[in-house]
């Protein structure tokens, strides 16, 4: 990974504006394999007795969108957006504010949908039906959200960014990480 003590010849490298889009993208990488363990868990509901998998993939959703999908959503909303918006566009402008929408609208979605999440890792199966709709339906907004983003969002802000944003764009979603990372060495009350 590049460092911030690079020299200024260093970071004016096409590969250093990289740096935190590669970040995003693979976290939408991670974010895409999730919502494929929620689509089998949603595949499984309603077919099967409660079971050690059903409960993992519970368990494993609920920490990755209670956390890790968060704070990506953060970078987004503090650096992305803010870039695109800058550029006083009106496409831009008209997609940036569906984003924005989208991320609001997960958020909502979460509400329902993590604590039932949260019931069936602890063993509580009840109201599979209501869970396996409330999963198809998260997995297909966040699909078509993170289409747009990959499409339109990553790319035009891209463009957008000069070296000092996007080192103050490294250093926070850096830092944010680390703190990330300390917390997930924490027992999260989940034994």
């Amino acid at each position: 990974m590049h460092t911030l003590s690079r020299s200024a010849s260093s970071l004016n490298e096409p590969n250093f504006a990289e740096v935190p889009f590669k970040t995003l993208s693979v976290c939408h990488a991670d974010i895409a394999m999730m919502l494929d363990e929620m689509n089998e868990l949603a595949d499984l509901l309603g077919r099967e007795r409660l079971s050690g998998v059903m409960m993992e993939k519970a368990r494993a959703a609920h920490l990755f969108f209670s956390g890790h999908a968060i704070e990506h959503h953060l970078d987004e909303e503090r650096h992305v957006f803010p870039a695109l918006l800058a550029a006083g566009k009106p496409e831009w402008i008209g997609m940036v504010r569906k984003l924005q929408l989208d991320h609001a609208l997960l958020e909502a979605r979460w509400m329902k949908l993590g604590p039932l999440l949260h019931l069936l890792a602890r063993g509580y199966y009840s109201q599979p039906e209501r869970l396996q709709d409330e999963l198809r339906i998260f997995v297909e907004i966040y699909r078509q959200h993170m289409a747009l983003e990959d499409s339109f969002a990553y790319p035009c802000a891209r463009q957008q960014l000069n070296v000092e944003a996007v080192c103050t764009m490294n250093r926070e979603m850096a830092h944010r990480r680390v703190k990330d990372e300390a917390a997930d060495d924490q027992d999260d009350g989940w034994v």
